[in-house]
């Protein structure tokens, strides 16, 4: 009798493993598979009420798309909700890829396709239910360039409001293309500066009127442009009200700057595109203009001082105080 109930119970006791076994092993083989992605996205669709999705064209006037071997692109997604509503939605680690040759070119989860021999390939992105494909092809075609033919981007700009620009060119084989490595330049740092950033976009943040020369230069080939600087900034305005913080602590400023132009009075968020700045020397406080940390202020010993931020010609100035 003992020996049958101990046999019975062996018996449960494998039956019950094998049913967990059985539960946990699809999933196991889910997630090994890639088909969790799959889940995730499903849950995605539905959760963010997905209606269409795009695959957004470069920023480029240009449609088609030309690249040399070893030149990169970034591609993204848009997407809208059943109201037609932009949905913010991350472009990246998706299942990009490329309808081709891997030889011609290759795409990674973020949307970066980097071509690699002459040839055309289709970029392709999979959301879910959705299968996404570019409308025009993306071709690699080793050439060389003649001459940088114009920019694209504002002709005007208001001062301490950046705007972003990229270049255009022709090549050897009669090509037109947007150039992805550029060497930009303002000609004189007095009314403007630079930054560079993916794809070879630049961001022109000019700081004095009445206009900022930005140059693009690749390998011998260069093109200036005289770009219209607004002198609509009326004035800025540092918060927040009272400047204070104790000694060894930190405090992070902001800068907003009031806009008059075409008889509309408007307020912009300044705090990363001006110069932040304290008297030199003065032992009592710094204050940093590096990303991530630009506006913001760190005590050094107690006493009074003054903080600056300028964009051009246009100066604001406040005291802060340090206390024990």
């Amino acid at each position: 009798m003992k020996t049958t109930m101990k046999m019975l119970t062996q018996r449960f006791r494998i039956q019950s493993a094998l049913k967990v076994v059985s539960c946990v092993l699809p999933l196991a083989l889910v997630a090994c598979s890639g088909e969790g992605q799959l889940l995730q996205e499903a849950v995605e669709v539905n959760e963010l009420d997905l209606s269409t999705i795009q695959i957004k064209q470069p920023p480029s006037r240009l449609e088609e798309i030309f690249l040399n071997p070893g030149e990169e692109v970034g591609f993204s997604i848009e997407a809208r909700n059943s109201d037609n509503e932009l949905v913010d939605l991350s472009s990246a680690n998706r299942r990009w890829s490329i309808i081709g040759s891997t030889a011609v070119a290759s795409i990674d989860e973020n949307g970066v396709l980097t071509a690699r021999a002459d040839g055309s390939v289709t970029v392709r992105v999979q959301v879910g239910r959705f299968d996404i494909t570019y409308p025009q092809p993306v071709t690699v075609q080793l050439d060389t360039l003649v001459s940088i033919t114009e920019f694209e981007g504002p002709t005007a700009l208001e001062r301490c409001i950046p705007q972003d620009y990229s270049a255009i060119g022709t090549f050897n084989m009669g090509s037109t293309r947007r150039l992805t490595s550029v060497d930009w330049s303002v000609e004189d740092v007095a009314f403007g500066s630079v930054t560079n950033e993916d794809n070879g976009v630049v961001s022109l943040n000019a700081t004095n009127s009445p206009s900022v020369v930005l140059v693009a230069r690749v390998g011998d080939r260069v093109r200036r442009e005289t770009i219209t600087v607004l002198d609509t900034l009326l004035s800025i305005e540092i918060t927040p009200e009272t400047l204070s913080l104790t000694e060894d602590n930190t405090l992070s400023l902001g800068a907003t700057g009031t806009y008059l132009r075409d008889g509309v009075e408007r307020r912009v968020s300044l705090t990363n595109n001006i110069i932040w700045g304290v008297p030199q020397s003065n032992g009592i406080v710094t204050i940093s203009n590096e990303s991530p940390t630009v506006g913001v202020v760190t005590s050094e010993a107690v006493g009074n001082t003054e903080v600056t931020a300028v964009c051009g010609n246009t100066r604001e100035q406040k005291a802060i105080v340090v206390i024990d």
